[in-house]
């Protein structure tokens, strides 16, 4: 059986004494490394006796955090479609064949390795840091404070962790919530007056909190929700809320901050350096309706009876690229050239890359034109000599 070492105990100063005296008779450089291990002695000694130091705080303690991951530092095994076609062919030995001195080319396999499986995200638990949404409460020992006796061994003292122990507890709401506030009444038996209590400041002046808006508008135009399910979903709650009341909350409050943002990225997207844009048919029953009885869709334009969604991409090397859509009558090169009414004077006219349709650019529209002749996997080989050229 192997026996441990003997334990011995040391006094600190007199080894710093002893690691003078040995570095003015060998000189600083030699003893350094001896000084810094006495200090990392001492201080994980010192935690020890803290009983703070567990093996996840020694391990990051002495070999620091591993932030990084092999599949972020080594590149992939899978190259790329341009890299296969404009890499050369090289053969390649194999052990046998490097020992013998030759070489002999690689099949399919060796060329292209199998990309090694990657472990998927998001099967771990979500530890209780992650709920910053959520309200923390305080629990203190019922019967235990720091300093009372240990009623398991009788012989020590409890004392107060650092880390106290999460437990997270959900539960389930309707998107909107509210409260009925009960105003006691009072009535004169003489005069008939009635006396009716204030409500309190936290109940506000509006019926429908800012909130309320705020949470319909990310449902519906974040996450897809339609009115009718959420107003389903309300009602179950007992918290009803209508379709078309949700459209009046968003509708009013856009103009109290959204608005000001849309029109901002309106223009941020105008000095955009390079902008794409296509659009498609789409269905909106106030402009079906029109066109069912004859109503003319634009004024200036009595035949059209088309409705499209232009999406616009606005791209620019100082800032996040902005996706913007209009939905009606016009086509995305109308509204490519409303948006560049927006663009400053002096700036180049922008590149845009669009489908090789005439709705798509207009003659009066101020661009330098790069349509769009085929589509990936046709384009390989233009894509392949672009970087020839560029690595030449």
């Amino acid at each position: 059986m192997k026996s441990h070492p003997e334990v011995i105990e040391l006094d600190e100063a007199d080894l710093t004494s002893k690691l003078d005296q040995i570095a003015a008779t060998l000189g600083e450089e030699l003893v350094q490394p001896f000084r810094q291990l006495l200090r990392w002695y001492a201080c994980l000694l010192g935690l020890l006796r803290e009983k703070s130091l567990s093996i996840g705080r020694l391990r990051k303690l002495l070999f620091g955090s591993a932030t990084e991951r092999t599949a972020n530092v080594l590149s992939s095994a899978s190259p790329s479609s341009e890299q296969v076609e404009g890499a050369s062919v090289e053969p390649c030995a194999t052990d046998q064949d490097s020992a013998a001195g030759g070489q002999a080319p690689c099949g399919d396999a060796a060329q292209h390795p199998p990309a090694p499986r990657r472990r998927r995200p998001g099967h771990g638990r979500i530890p209780a840091s992650q709920y910053t949404g959520c309200a923390r409460v305080v629990v203190t020992h019922a019967s235990l404070s720091p300093g009372d006796a240990c009623p398991q061994c009788v012989r020590g003292t409890v004392y107060r962790q650092t880390e106290w122990a999460p437990v997270v507890r959900l539960k389930g709401q309707a998107p909107v919530t509210g409260q009925v506030y009960q105003l006691e009444r009072l009535r004169c038996h003489d005069c008939g007056h009635v006396f009716t209590a204030e409500l309190p400041a936290e109940a506000g002046r509006d019926k429908y909190d800012s909130t309320v808006a705020s949470v319909v508008a990310t449902l519906r135009y974040g996450e897809g929700m339609p009115g009718n399910r959420l107003q389903r979903m309300q009602q179950m709650a007992g918290v009803p809320l209508p379709a078309s009341m949700q459209w009046e909350l968003v509708r009013d409050a856009a103009e109290r901050g959204p608005r000001d943002a849309y029109e901002h990225l309106l223009d941020l997207a105008a000095q955009g350096d390079l902008v794409h844009n296509d659009d498609t048919t789409m269905r909106v029953l106030e402009l079906t309706a029109k066109v069912k009885h004859g109503e003319p869709l634009l004024p200036e334009d009595s035949a059209r009876r088309g409705v499209f969604t232009t999406s616009i991409l606005s791209l620019a090397d100082d800032r996040p690229t902005i996706a913007l859509f209009f939905t009606g009558p016009h086509h995305a090169g109308e509204n490519l050239r409303q948006l560049l009414t927006a663009r400053r004077e002096g700036l180049p006219p922008p590149i845009q890359m669009c489908d090789a349709l005439s709705r798509n650019m207009p003659e009066d529209l101020r661009v330098i034109l790069a349509n769009c002749l085929v589509h990936y996997p046709e384009c390989r080989f233009i894509r392949r000599d672009i970087a020839k050229q560029r690595a030449a």
